[in-house]
């Protein structure tokens, strides 16, 4: 792998993993409102999903819809994906952002959201990691 690729990998990391903590601390904090954590927990998914995406130099669509990027992920990948509820957490890239679009967050569903980026999270990594030891 290139220098400039293995580059953004990493940056692609870095961010889905400052995301992921980002939305564990706000879902802590009681002043914070659990849709913050929702967005943040759907936005470390997609980043991970567009590490290993860019890892295997598949060119994807700049979307939130982690739906259609799951499907341009790794057959292994995309098994492992497919058993988690990652259409559920799309909804809180955009619509769930505004009022009146999508019904308020609870903390219960801020705390499913942050389960399912850490899973993806864990998983994406460690298999970026099994198929390429630079990382």
């Amino acid at each position: 792998m290139n220098s400039d690729l293995h580059e953004v990998v990493l940056q692609w990391f870095e961010y889905a993993s400052q995301d992921l903590k980002a939305a564990q601390e706000i879902a802590k904090a009681d002043y914070l409102h659990p849709r913050i954590a929702c967005f943040l927990a759907q936005q470390s998914v997609e980043k991970s999903i567009k590490a290993i995406l860019t890892l295997n130099e598949v060119e994807f669509k700049k979307t939130h819809d982690l739906e259609q990027l799951v499907l341009e992920t790794p057959d292994k990948v995309r098994l492992f994906l497919d058993n988690l509820d990652i259409s559920w957490l799309t909804g809180w890239a955009v619509t769930g952002r505004y009022p009146g679009d999508w019904p308020e967050a609870t903390r219960l569903e801020a705390k499913r959201a942050i389960q399912i980026a850490v899973e993806v999270y864990d998983h994406i990594k460690h298999f970026c990691l099994q198929e390429n030891d630079k990382l």
